[in-house]
């Protein structure tokens, strides 16, 4: 290449391979030349502040590659784990370790903790509607011993004052 002289690669859709004085446009990814009009921009003005051709930009998007978060694996490791588990245990039941529990036996204790689990949830809302009715009962004692007055002051009723007992 000869010096201070810019060589300039044209390639235009058309076919022209020279620069033949129409009005030409650079690719800002490859450098070569195409015709405006070829590149469907018929207006200098129009063109954004980056110009890529339609080779560079098909070369652009088939290069590039989208990442894809992988697969979540928890609940498989954890259904290979209940596997791993279930056949060592049947293992030691044939292997006749003391107290090895055979899958079946563990799945039965399994739903019997289900239902003593279930029983303590019953006993659990037993005992908040217990306290419940402890509230009610405890604002009834509050109604039958004090009157509002008209500040809305609680003030201690005289005539209950015989149902407390010393």
């Amino acid at each position: 290449m000869e010096r201070g002289v810019e060589r300039w690669t044209v390639d235009c859709f058309c076919g022209a391979k020279d620069d033949d004085g129409e009005r030409m446009l650079a690719c800002d990814v490859c450098g070569v030349w195409q015709h405006t009009g070829c590149a469907g921009i018929p207006d200098l003005d129009a063109i954004h502040a980056r110009f890529i051709c339609l080779r560079s930009d098909r070369i652009c998007t088939s290069a590039e590659t989208t990442t894809t978060r992988p697969k979540v694996q928890k609940i498989e490791r954890l259904k290979t784990l209940e596997k791993e588990h279930k056949d060592a245990l049947e293992r030691a039941v044939s292997l006749n370790i003391p107290h090895a529990v055979d899958a079946d036996e563990e799945e039965s204790a399994e739903s019997i903790t289900e239902e003593s689990s279930q029983k303590q949830e019953e006993d659990a809302t037993i005992s908040k509607e217990q306290c419940s009715d402890a509230i009610t009962n405890w604002n009834e004692v509050v109604e039958k011993l004090f009157n509002r007055d008209e500040t809305g002051k609680l003030r201690l009723n005289r005539d209950a004052t015989g149902l407390i007992r010393k």
